[in-house]
């Protein structure tokens, strides 16, 4: 099946509103004030794709037929909802992780009937843009802005306007490798690239660059900022890349948790991303710090050690895990008051929590399920009950 033929498929398996709303919208999509519902929409589209990616992967064939009254037991489950259910989630789930768990939740569900309860459109539209992080989250670690790019006007890590000839005098003047990224709407580590200052010309990614370049190729905006110098404990496995921990947090009424998905992510071929989507390997992190004894590749194969630097995942243990999830922790409490956060965390060389990136938006449910068993865990309930139980009761 061809990437076009993905593509078609995917929009047909949406609801008859969504997939209007979608083909109506998303060319207008920059203009107002609709974007998000409809960017939400084209997210749905590219998961429902790497589904269909997935089945064709795995070979549909080979995997097992779907149990007809477990089926009907997630359904009853998720109850009012069920029917919206596919079996193939199901039987990606048992095929990977050999088990049947009513309490995995689909990627439709997930996103459709619990993201949208959890954070309301609006509220998580706060967070879309990485240039607010500074100051959002001011008092927690990040890496050192250079320059910003908002709104079609060049800022300082102060957020003060400064022409192109000010923009451009900071980057030549710049004597750390930096990085630059998309400020809004990327995934699987798109339009990242590392840069430097070397006789008077801009470097990005090897290659001789202007701001104009900068501009005509992230219209949205981005962000320049310090590569992070990251603990020996995760450049270990793949040096090239900056890897980074995944990790979830839920806010249940006053109290804040952390929720069973964590995993480290490792770049793989000299890819200087560690996203699965780039062709990284994840890897689940057990309660205390540990990793599990194998992770999964981007072709969904588990593997026990990182495929290019032969380092096995058992038995590392990650000492700074801990202090991780009281950063992540204290972060969520700050405002806007979001229901579920999924945050991107370096470690850098004094192995020190650093924030890289919070997804509120659109965060991946399948990847640490596969690594971790059942997105929400012991909280599941508690969660159904705040939002496909309490919306349609």
């Amino acid at each position: 099946m061809t990437v076009l033929n993905q593509k078609v498929a995917a929009l047909f398996k949406l609801p008859p509103g969504r997939m209007l709303t979608y083909l109506t919208g998303y060319p207008f999509a920059r203009l107002g004030k609709q974007t998000p519902r409809v960017h939400a929409i084209h997210s749905e589209l590219r998961w429902i794709r790497a589904a269909i990616g997935y089945l064709k992967l795995l070979g549909e064939s080979q995997l097992p037929d779907m149990d007809p009254q477990f089926l009907q037991e997630v359904r009853n489950y998720y109850h009012p909802v069920g029917h919206y259910i596919h079996p193939d989630d199901y039987r990606i789930f048992f095929h990977l992780t050999g088990q049947k768990n009513k309490k995995f939740i689909s990627n439709y569900l997930f996103h459709n009937h619990v993201m949208s309860v959890l954070n309301p459109a609006g509220l998580e539209s706060n967070l879309m843009d990485k240039n607010v992080y500074s100051r959002i989250y001011s008092e927690f670690r990040q890496p050192e802005t250079l320059l910003r790019y908002m709104r079609g006007a060049f800022y300082n890590a102060k957020y003060r306007m400064i022409s192109s000839a000010e923009a451009e005098r900071v980057l030549l003047n710049a004597e750390i490798e930096w990085v630059i990224k998309p400020s809004r709407f990327s995934n699987s580590g798109t339009g990242v690239f590392t840069g430097s200052s070397s006789g008077g010309k801009i470097v990005m990614n090897g290659a001789e660059r202007s701001l104009g370049y900068f501009r005509n190729n992230y219209p949205e905006g981005f962000i320049i900022q310090e590569r992070v110098k990251q603990s020996e404990h995760l450049s270990v496995f793949h040096p090239g890349s900056l890897n980074t921990l995944r990790v979830f947090t839920l806010r249940l009424g006053s109290e804040i948790v952390t929720l069973p998905g964590t995993y480290a992510r490792f770049g793989r071929g000299g890819n200087h991303v560690d996203n699965m989507g780039s062709g990284g390997v994840g890897c689940g992190v057990r309660a205390g710090g540990e990793l599990t004894p194998r992770g999964i590749s981007n072709d969904l194969k588990w593997v026990e050690r990182h495929p290019d630097t032969g380092i096995v995942f058992s038995g590392r243990k990650l000492p700074f895990y801990a202090e991780v999830m009281s950063f992540v922790t204290e972060m969520h409490r700050v405002p806007p008051e979001i229901g579920l956060a999924s945050w991107d965390i370096a470690i850098d060389e004094k192995d020190e929590p650093v924030l890289i990136e919070i997804n509120t938006f659109y965060p991946n449910s399948f990847n640490p399920q596969l690594l971790n068993g059942p997105f929400f865990g012991e909280y599941t309930d508690a969660v159904l009950d705040h939002t496909i139980r309490k919306k349609y009761h």
